[in-house]
């Protein structure tokens, strides 16, 4: 009996999973988009997916014309990012396609559930609506709860003991190496890292905190800040802006106890959001590690 297609659920059902194979990938590497962006990206694998009624491709194409696709949708669902984040992401879809993909397969050879079909790499099932949203939104779940189980344990790794001095006061707190943080000062050359608000306003007085917060502040006696402070551009795929950084006496970089980097040639930008998902109160550039020892 030969299977019907219905083109309506076909679109549907790619384009509510490949959403949630989108969404699902942000969690797992960290990276956020507009939901927008990744709504259009689904669009793409949905259209995508009509690939079906095409006769069957032989492996290679049926690969390069998988691929295409995938590097088509994550250039639409993130824009222009890190070249090797860009790639990460894509991988991370990629293969989160194949094993959506084998699990309707393998579903498929062990049960031959009716309204199911196959082909070039595409999965048609004619579910009910209720059906379809509660077992995309399951998987949803175990995919945030995988993605908070890696982080916590990859955390260990980039989570480090940070001083940050200025005028001879010091605070310390937890350091995340967040390897997307790129951001330099155009004129000296310094690596930025971004603090938390909170956690720096230990080293500075009320005026200087407001001055620190809003760059747009005017501080009409400089002081201890005169000649210590920057602008910072800085853009993410949500949100486009600036920092005002001061130039710390030093930070000193730990981990385990011991001494990772001890610099002066940093800036530190202050950043009003808290990083509770980062677990920290410092993101630090890897360009920090780089920097020459005091």
């Amino acid at each position: 009996m030969k299977q019907v297609v219905y083109v309506d659920i076909l679109l549907t059902t790619n384009l509510f999973v490949n959403y949630y194979l989108l969404l699902s990938c942000t969690k797992l590497m960290k990276i956020e988009s507009k939901r927008l962006r990744l709504f259009c990206g689904a669009l793409v694998g949905a259209i995508a997916s009509l690939a079906i009624f095409l006769p069957p491709m032989k492996f290679f194409l049926g690969l390069i014309f998988k691929l295409a696709v995938s590097f088509l949708i994550v250039y639409i669902s993130f824009g222009l990012i890190r070249f090797s984040r860009f790639i990460k992401m894509f991988i991370s879809f990629i293969a989160a396609n194949f094993i959506f993909a084998g699990s309707m397969m393998g579903l498929w050879f062990a049960f031959k559930p009716g309204g199911m079909v196959i082909n070039n790499n595409v999965v048609y099932f004619d579910i009910s609506v209720p059906i379809l949203i509660g077992s995309t939104v399951v998987c949803y779940g175990i995919v945030a709860v995988v993605s908070k189980i890696i982080s916590r344990k990859n955390s260990a790794d980039i989570i480090y003991t940070v001083t940050v001095t200025f005028d001879s006061v010091s605070v310390i707190g937890k350091g995340y190496l967040d390897t997307g943080n790129a951001l330099t000062d155009c004129f000296s050359g310094f690596p930025v890292i971004i603090a938390n608000l909170d956690f720096v306003s230990k080293l500075f007085f009320d005026d200087e905190i407001s001055y620190l917060k809003e760059s747009s502040t005017i501080l009409n006696d400089a002081g201890r800040l005169k000649n210590r402070t920057r602008i910072i551009p800085f853009g993410t795929i949500k949100e486009q802006g600036i920092l005002r950084a001061f130039k710390p006496d030093y930070i000193i970089v730990e981990k385990n106890n011991q001494k990772i980097c001890k610099t002066d040639e940093v800036y530190v930008a202050v950043g009003s959001k808290n990083f509770s998902s980062f677990n920290c109160d410092v993101l630090l550039s890897p360009k920090v590690f780089e920097s020459k020892e005091m």
